[in-house]
């Protein structure tokens, strides 16, 4: 059921209540109010574009170690701490602006096949960025309390656990149920959303998730 936001008032996401009320909380945190600092949407943005950078690291990294080959600009990233971050802050701000558009649009096609009316481009991107944060924010914090732990990228990628993983992939499950909240609870929408806002994501994930376990078995 939709519910009518405060419009007066501003909600800084990233003040605590607020952060733990959008993770835990989502229809709490999104019928506060939908006018929120620019400044904290387009550090939500940059963060799900350095997340986005971070991501593209691991695929290549898994790439090479199942294709066997050598990657000289890989081996620089991987091998240093600040070759990586480097990396993954100046990519990010080229991924952020990427996703806000790519995903964004994404966001508002999946918003109308819900039967939203008059999507507000503006809010559901808003939302989408919010709601990445779910899964930007643990993977840049564990991979920030790694550096303090490992000598390189290389080294953190290789000791990655059962436990980190099963967060990452926890996250992500989180992400999808607060995206769906999200939604729903600014706009309209009829029962497709639960396919296009939790089946389908969660389904994709979970797709992603076993290839990659199946050529990281192959590998072996």
């Amino acid at each position: 059921m939709r519910i009518e936001p405060n419009q007066q008032d501003v909600t800084n996401p990233f003040l605590p209540k607020n952060l733990f009320a959008l993770f835990f909380q989502p229809k709490k945190f999104f019928a506060l109010s939908v006018n929120y600092p620019q400044w904290s949407i387009v550090f939500s943005g940059y963060l799900l574009g350095v997340f986005t950078a971070m991501d593209r690291i691991d695929q290549k990294l898994m790439n090479l170690e199942i294709s066997g080959k050598n990657n000289e600009l890989m081996s620089r990233i991987a091998e240093s701490w600040s070759a990586y971050w480097l990396s993954v802050l100046l990519i990010g701000v080229i991924c952020g602006a990427i996703a806000w558009m790519v995903y964004g649009w994404w966001y508002s096609i999946r918003l109308r096949w819900s039967g939203a009316k008059n999507v507000d481009k503006v809010l559901a991107r808003k939302v989408m960025v919010l709601q990445n944060l779910v899964y930007a924010i643990p993977v840049i914090v564990t991979t920030m309390v790694q550096t303090l732990f490992y000598p390189t990228y290389l080294a953190a990628y290789n000791a990655a656990s059962i436990t980190i993983s099963g967060i990452f992939l926890i996250s992500l499950f989180l992400s999808c149920w607060v995206s769906y909240r999200g939604v729903t609870t600014l706009f309209s929408l009829n029962r497709a959303a639960i396919f296009w806002f939790l089946i389908l994501p969660i389904g994709c994930f979970i797709l992603v998730s076993g290839l990659f376990i199946s050529l990281s078995l192959a590998a072996l």
